[in-house]
Parts: C-alpha cells; sequence; structure tokens
C-alpha cells in the first residue's frame, strides 16, 4: 500500500483537488506532514527547484489567467530556431485528463475529469464548440476515426461510455466485467486506459484492480473476452494498438513491464521489462515503424523514453533527458515525431524517430498532463490540468514528411524468377537513409534493406530483387519502408506483384513409328523447376490407340519425359497426327506438342 501511494502520489494530485490545497499549505507553511508517506523527498523531487515556492502557489491560485501570461511568455523567449512552439490555448472543464483527435473531422476531445464533461474543440479555429455532459468523473478517451466514435472511461462507474462525435451526444454504456476501485487515482474506476483497433473495430480497455484486458465488439458494443494479465502487471494501464502487426501494447502503471497482446488470439505475447522507473503512465506506437514508446514514469525514474521494436518485443534505445517524470507520449505517425510531456520538467519534448533523439523542447506554464497528436494539420494537443486549459503545438517543419513509391520490374514473373524491386522517397530535398522491404506471401530478398541514393534535387532511390517462391501463385504485395533520417520523416509504399505459374512447352517424337516419347520442358525466366504430372495421348487417326493412354513425366533439371506404345489402327497411314497433352502442375501451365507420322 506504501509503495503504490509512493507512486500515485504525482499523476492523483493533478485529478485530486483536495490534494492540492494540501500542496498549497506546504508551500505556504513549509511543512509536509503525511504519514503514509516517510521522506519529503518522495515529494519534493516531483516539484521543480527552480520555481519559487510562493510563485508556484500563485500559478496555482490563478490558473488560468496566470497560464495565459506564462503561455504568451514562453512563445515570446522560444528561438527562432526551434521548429514547434505554442500556437493557442483553448479553456476546457476542470481537470483535463484523457484526449484524442480525429484527424478526419479535425475535432479534439478532452475528458474534464472534475467536471464530468467531455469538451469537443475545432481543430480549425482551436475553440470549444460542444461540451458533452456524462454526470462522472471522465479519465482517459478512445477513439475511431473511422465511426468517429469515442469510448470513455470513469473513475465512477463500472461501465465504459459511448459518445458520437458527430451529434455530440452519449450514445450509450457499455458494462465492464472489471472489478471497481474506488478513489481519485487515474487508474481508479473499473476501466482506466482506451486504445481502439480501427482496422477490426475492436475497443481494448484496461482493468487496473482485475489486472486484465477486455475487447470490446464494436459492431455489437459488447464484451468480447477479457485477458488475464496478472503473470506480467500490478496495475495495467496505458493502453496503444498497432494494427499493422495485430498487436496490443499495456503499461504498467506500477512496475516497469510493458505487457504484449496478440489482438488474434487475445494472448499474451510477452512480458517486457522497459526502463527503470516503478511504472508507466503514458505509451503509444508508430504503425508505421512498428516502434512502441513507452514512459519511463514511477518512483525512482529514469526520466527517459524507452523505445521497444514491436516486431521482436526488445527494448532497443532508451532516450534520455526528455524532463523529468515524463508522462503522456504521443506519436505523429506520419513524421515520425514523437512529443513526450514532462510534469516536473514543464515541458514538451520532440523527439526525431529516425535518429531516437530530443531535438527540441517547447516550455510550458503548469506541469502538462496527456497528449494527442494529428498528423494531418501537423498540431499537437497537451492537456494542463493545472489550468484547466488544452495547449496547442505546432509540430513546425523541422522533419518534413515523405512519400514511398515501391515498383518491381518486371509487374508479373512466374515463380523461381526474380523481379527488381525499386523503392524512390520523395520529398523537397534528396532524403537519405535506409528503406526496409517485406512481403505479403513466400519470397527470397535479395537483401532485406537498401540504402538510398540521390537521383534528383529532391528524391532518392534503392533497389533490390526478390523472388516468389515455389507454391506461391497469386499476388504478392511487395513492401518498402523508409526509417526516416533526421530531417525527413518515415514512410511506406507498397506494390502488387503478380506471380504466376512457369511456362512449357512439349516436345514429341516416335521411333519406327511405333514408340512415342513426350518431353516437358520448363520455359519461363529465372531458375527452372522440374515439371511434374501426367501426358494424355491422341491421334488424328481413326482407331489408333495408346498404351498406356496416358504417361506420367519424371526427370531433373528444366526436363521431364515419358514414353508410350502408339498403334496406327485401320485406315490410310499418311499424314497421322500424334498430339501429347501436359496437364500442368501447381507451379507450371499446361501444354501439348505434336508430331506427324507416315508422311
Amino acid at each position: 500500500m506504501e509503495d503504490r501511494l509512493t507512486f500515485s502520489i504525482i499523476p492523483e494530485c493533478f485529478l485530486d483537488r483536495t490534494f492540492l490545497a494540501r500542496v498549497a499549505r506546504y508551500i505556504e507553511m513549509r511543512e509536509y506532514r503525511v504519514s503514509k508517506i516517510s521522506k519529503r523527498e518522495t515529494f519534493d523531487k516531483y516539484i521543480d527547484a527552480r520555481v519559487a515556492k510562493r510563485k508556484y502557489m500563485m500559478n496555482l491560485r490563478k490558473q488560468t489567467i496566470v497560464s495565459s501570461l506564462l503561455i504568451m511568455l514562453a512563445v515570446l523567449a522560444t528561438p527562432a530556431a526551434l521548429a514547434q512552439a505554442i500556437v493557442a490555448t483553448v479553456s476546457v472543464g476542470p481537470g483535463p485528463a484523457g484526449i484524442a483527435a480525429n484527424s478526419v473531422t479535425n475535432k479534439i476531445f478532452v475528458a474534464s475529469s472534475s467536471s464530468g464533461r467531455v469538451t469537443v474543440i475545432d481543430g480549425a479555429s482551436n475553440t470549444q464548440v460542444a461540451s458533452i455532459g456524462l454526470g462522472v468523473t471522465t479519465n482517459q478517451i478512445g477513439l475511431d476515426p473511422t465511426t468517429n466514435l469515442l469510448y470513455v472511461s470513469t473513475q465512477q462507474a463500472s461501465v465504459i461510455y459511448l459518445l458520437d462525435g458527430s451529434s455530440y451526444t452519449v450514445a450509450g454504456t457499455i458494462g465492464l466485467p472489471c472489478a471497481f476501485s474506488a478513489g481519485t487515482g487515474i487508474d481508479a474506476g473499473a476501466g482506466a486506459g482506451v486504445g481502439v483497433d480501427a482496422a477490426t473495430n475492436t475497443i481494448y480497455v484496461s482493468c487496473p484492480t482485475s489486472d486484465a484486458l477486455v475487447t470490446i465488439n464494436g459492431n455489437t458494443n459488447t464484451v468480447n473476452s477479457m485477458i488475464p494479465l496478472s503473470s506480467c502487471t500490478v496495475d495495467p494501464f496505458g493502453v496503444a494498438v498497432n494494427p499493422t502487426l495485430n498487436r496490443i501494447y499495456v503499461a504498467d502503471l506500477r512496475s516497469n513491464n510493458v505487457m504484449v497482446i496478440d489482438s488474434t488470439t487475445d494472448t499474451m505475447l510477452a512480458c517486457i521489462s522497459a526502463g527503470v522507473a516503478n511504472g508507466h503512465v503514458g505509451l503509444d506506437v508508430n504503425p508505421n515503424t512498428d516502434m512502441v514508446y513507452v514512459a519511463d514514469s514511477g518512483s525512482g525514474g529514469g526520466n527517459s523514453l524507452v523505445v521497444i521494436d514491436g516486431v521482436t518485443n526488445t527494448v532497443t534505445s532508451t532516450i534520455p533527458s526528455v524532463g523529468g517524470f515524463p508522462y503522456g507520449v504521443a506519436v505523429d505517425s506520419v513524421r515520425n515525431t514523437i512529443y513526450v510531456t514532462s510534469q516536473s520538467g514543464k515541458r514538451v519534448s520532440v523527439i526525431n524517430g529516425a535518429t531516437n533523439s530530443v531535438v527540441d523542447m517547447v516550455p510550458v506554464p503548469t506541469p502538462p498532463g496527456f497528449e494527442a497528436a494529428n498528423p494531418s494539420t501537423n498540431f499537437i494537443y497537451v492537456s494542463e490540468p493545472f489550468s484547466d486549459q488544452v495547449i496547442v503545438i505546432s509540430g513546425g517543419s523541422g522533419i518534413s514528411p515523405t512519400t514511398t513509391q515501391v515498383v518491381c520490374n518486371p509487374g508479373t514473373v512466374a515463380v523461381n524468377q526474380a523481379t527488381l524491386c525499386t523503392a524512390t522517397v520523395t520529398d523537397a530535398t534528396s532524403p537519405t537513409g535506409a528503406v526496409s522491404f517485406s512481403t505479403s506471401r513466400s519470397g527470397t530478398f535479395s537483401a532485406t534493406s537498401c540504402t538510398l541514393a540521390s537521383i534528383s534535387s529532391s528524391a532518392s532511390s534503392c533497389s533490390v530483387s526478390y523472388t516468389a517462391n515455389p507454391s506461391s501463385e497469386g499476388t504478392h504485395v511487395i513492401t518498402g519502408a523508409y526509417g526516416g533520417d533526421p530531417t525527413h520523416s518515415a514512410s511506406s509504399g507498397s506494390f502488387s506483384l503478380v506471380v504466376s505459374q512457369r511456362t512449357t512447352s512439349v516436345n514429341v517424337s516416335c521411333s519406327g513409328g511405333t514408340r512415342c516419347t513426350a518431353t516437358v520442358t520448363d520455359t519461363s525466366p529465372g531458375t527452372p523447376l522440374t515439371p511434374t504430372g501426367t501426358v494424355t495421348w491422341s491421334s488424328s487417326a481413326s482407331g489408333a490407340t495408346f498404351k498406356p493412354s496416358s504417361c506420367t513425366i519424371s526427370g531433373s533439371g528444366s526436363t521431364a519425359s515419358c514414353t508410350v506404345t502408339y498403334s496406327p489402327g485401320s485406315g490410310p497411314k499418311s499424314s497421322q497426327t500424334i498430339t501429347a497433352t501436359y496437364q500442368g502442375d501447381t507451379d507450371h501451365f499446361g501444354s501439348s506438342g505434336t508430331t506427324t507420322l507416315f508422311e
């Protein structure tokens, strides 16, 4: 219990006004007496020592007025070289927490925990356009941009609220089979973190008290399953979805573990130890690069962002200096840029996903909370629970978006025939870096990646060869994924390669007029496959017979053959045409050949 209080003191304080009053008394009287916490340093490490205690208290009291002034100062103080900057602030309901941005409608939804409402912001004008009342303390928001439906967790009921993002109304509730936990922290209630897989219309809700993940069918709004996570988690919270890999990631609020769930089987695939902090709050994933980003948040915090390779489920990097007590994480997948809020550092760190380095930071007036990115507009939205507002940050132009085109030539091949696949990455300036290739079917690349070379002032390209394996006829989707560089975002493109059977030819020869042999040859380019199967025989002469009427070919390399005995039968024996028809096999088209006897 003491461990939990020690960790949750900071995240809970932004949602608990009673606790804020305690903080104010501590600042005024320079005393802090809470019997559950044995060390004053446990709290002090989350307070910015550079800010005078009385000035900090004034900031808390004045809230919106002082915050607005500080935002203006932050914008003016931002060096011209920085790409990101605060461009607007929007007042919302008390205690803004979870936040989601719909890149299709350009609307931003903010859960105001203290008012029990969800505020709707128009991204075009940065103004509040609606407020949806729920009547309970709201927590986190999941958004399906395809259906424009929102799923809101609450700290006061065992349900998920379903909101219509078009009419701004409550569309219903979905009961959760999770155990309920009373309290005011971000892990209170039944469900906490919410993630949405728009591709499958499935919603995922973490259950902190039950140590589980609930799956909800978005078509019927009913619970599909409850996935146990107790072998890896103490307090599951943040949820992120990668529809590309069919993976769900859950961050633990009170350990350094991250859980990986296979969404096709609803089973836990891995339990990853990420970072050194005793807890993670925010996490997000880039489906273009399959990288997962986790804030190293809890007690003993590493003040860092942990990077996990979603393909191998391993930690590949730890990015330091993202600010004290990193909290929210948002990914701009188009530009491969990651944004991390720092509560005690009062800033938003900007990270280049290609280099895993901090490239910028944006100071904010009070400790920031959760955030959401809109890749379509290149704006980031940060909830500020101390000032009851949302800060709008421009993503700037430091990292340019790119487009990747993949073309394979020839575009139609046979199995075992190579084609050259070229990825061309385009931007205003020539991108650098590498392109990784993958296939949807069975095939072999000459190399799984290639290094870009400039082909013009605005484009770079590189190529690999690809050979479709036998028995893989059909469409092969060849994908080239550009990983980005310090000034260019990641992007990907694909090409649909048509793969067919190999062509054949049949040669017929008869010796002595009675013994006939059919030789089947693989004639397609590339590495030949030995034909298999049967040859059937026919003759233009009436009454002619073959023994046997068909034969099975055998051979090696590019050819295979079989022999039958021919009996001309009665009638004229001049110009009898013998035809051998090869029926084909899995990897070969059929074909036929003829010869003429008794001319």
